[in-house]
């Protein structure tokens, strides 16, 4: 997310990112509640799953232990309205755990004792987040209306997605 500024890389166009987020951790020195400010030089899309555990645990390092938001949401809410960044999303899937996405499933992973139970199949998060990527980077790289479109569709249709939109 950092990293789609042009100052860094003009080329870069659209960005995705799943259970990423820009709060910025007091173990660099950063108040508690510090967010990073998105450049809005790209298109943004960032997905995020309800049931994450592992971002829930590193609450610790970003807010206060009463505080309660969503790190994703703050940081899609830093999104300056631009060209570059019109159509971007922040979309969240009921149901999906940080590692929702990785296969197999099968407990391995770094920290995944924090995670916590999925309520929706390995399965059913790859084929959202494949159809809406996508529709995303043919809708911003090749700059395909229709595609945008068939996107805003697809998020409508979807039971276990919730998103907004720029």
């Amino acid at each position: 997310l950092e990293s789609a500024h042009a100052k860094f890389f003009p080329q870069i166009k659209a960005v995705i990112t799943y259970a990423s987020h820009t709060m910025a951790s007091t173990v660099f020195g950063w108040p508690l509640g510090s967010c990073l400010p998105l450049s809005g030089d790209a298109a943004v899309m960032m997905f995020s799953g309800t049931q994450d555990g592992l971002i829930a645990a590193g609450m610790r390092w970003y807010a206060d232990s009463g505080d309660v938001f969503d790190p994703m949401e703050r940081t899609f809410e830093t999104l300056p309205a631009t060209a570059a960044s019109a159509d971007s999303y922040l979309i969240q899937l009921q149901g999906a755990n940080h590692f929702s996405v990785l296969q197999p499933q099968d407990g391995l992973w770094p920290r995944a004792d924090e995670d916590f139970e999925a309520g929706i199949t390995p399965e059913q998060a790859e084929e959202f987040i494949g159809a809406a990527a996508g529709l995303f980077l043919n809708r911003h790289l090749r700059n395909n209306l229709s595609a945008g479109e068939d996107l805003k569709s697809l998020v409508e249709s979807t039971s276990f997605v919730k998103a907004r939109s720029t």
